[in-house]
């Protein structure tokens, strides 16, 4: 089943990941902030934690592939039902994670120990890269660390989906949130899961159990918008203000990011911001899915945004390895203009002839839902 705002979203979330490896070194956390009264305010801290697209590609996750069982299309009833799905989840997910270190490891990576280069080849091979502290952030190409943990949430998610049939979304719901904070807080707590200087990401928080609770709330988010949408009543009305409020949500999370960061408030508060990302994403993608077609919908569901989300997983892989050979920390117009055009191009022929190879039709790769 194909939904366009989510489209749009996931179009949203790749510019803001986008943003943030080339741009946001000119936002960082605490750009031009306000202090009033002993008050800190971040009015750009949107700008500086794009990363948190991240959160969103895996909340859509949960949601896109929840969907069809819970609509009664799909199921697993037996071993072939099995098969099927991670038959299907390898061929959308596997090719271009392989392909892309292929790339780098011909053309890119310095090959230096060869004993080094094939063992971390062996965990790129296995995806267990993900169960280390040195490869947890892969020097093939970092951003695939979140490729890592969809793939084992895609081995997971049958297991997932028979646990919620036999005893319910909201037991194995709660238990997913509790286990994922819990996970979370603990990792928060120790160095030993720090990658590099990077204090947005850690080896254990942002592992698949401490972003389980990320896929989880797009399952909720699916079983309402199957078991819900009839008693939706003055879309208008309240969707607008459901979207928002999952707006304001989302910049007091990236207001706690910046003020942590800084400083201005303990460390301690990160594990929780998950948990707000959650929750303002929840109001946004629920109200999208409900909303009326209007001048707020379009700007989600229009088709330069729903095509960009529809090439999200080729942007994602191949926009941090064309930054060096392009920008080459020489930032211009004439620069980000080459940039763009490269990523783009690179992107729509991987999203063709990689992702899909020559399985679908063009116009169904490249025409947005309408």
């Amino acid at each position: 089943m194909k939904v366009g705002v989510v489209n749009g979203l996931r179009g949203y979330a790749i510019l803001g990941v986008i943003y943030f490896h080339v741009l946001s070194q000119f936002t960082p956390s605490g750009f031009n902030k306000l202090e009033i009264n002993q008050f800190v305010f971040f009015p750009f801290a949107f700008l500086s934690n794009g990363l948190l697209g991240v959160n969103l590609f895996f909340i859509l996750s949960g949601f896109v592939l929840y969907l069809p069982y819970l609509s009664g299309a799909r199921k697993f009833d037996d071993w072939r039902d099995w098969v099927w799905f991670y038959k299907r989840r390898a061929l959308r997910l596997l090719p271009l994670y392989y392909f892309s270190v292929l790339v780098v490891v011909a053309f890119i990576d310095t090959v230096g120990d060869m004993k080094a280069l094939l063992n971390d080849l062996l965990l790129m091979a296995t995806v267990t890269f993900n169960f280390t502290i040195d490869m947890w952030f892969p020097r093939f190409n970092g951003v695939l660390w979140s490729l890592g943990v969809e793939i084992w949430f895609s081995i997971l998610f049958p297991v997932m989906v028979l646990s919620i049939n036999r005893y319910g979304l909201f037991k194995i719901g709660s238990l997913i949130f509790i286990t994922s904070l819990a996970t979370r807080i603990f990792a928060n707590q120790s160095e030993a899961f720090a990658v590099g200087e990077n204090l947005h990401l850690n080896a254990l928080k942002d592992s698949l159990l401490g972003r389980l609770d990320d896929f989880i709330t797009g399952m909720i988010l699916a079983h309402v918008f199957i078991f819900q949408k009839k008693r939706i009543q003055n879309p208008t009305t309240l969707t607008a203000s459901l979207f928002f409020f999952g707006l304001l949500c989302l910049f007091v999370a990236c207001s706690i990011w910046d003020a942590a960061l800084l400083g201005y408030l303990s460390l301690g508060w990160i594990p929780f911001t998950n948990n707000i990302v959650q929750i303002s994403t929840a109001f946004i993608i629920y109200a999208l899915l409900f909303m009326p077609k209007n001048s707020l919908r379009f700007f989600f569901d229009n088709p330069a945004i729903q095509m960009l989300g529809m090439m999200c997983y080729s942007l994602y892989v191949w926009h941090t390895l064309v930054i060096g050979p392009v920008i080459q920390d020489q930032y211009s117009i004439e620069r980000l203009a080459l940039y763009t055009v490269m990523v783009f191009l690179i992107s729509a022929f991987s999203y063709r002839y990689i992702e899909f190879g020559h399985t679908r039709d063009v116009r169904q790769l490249f025409l947005p839902m309408r």
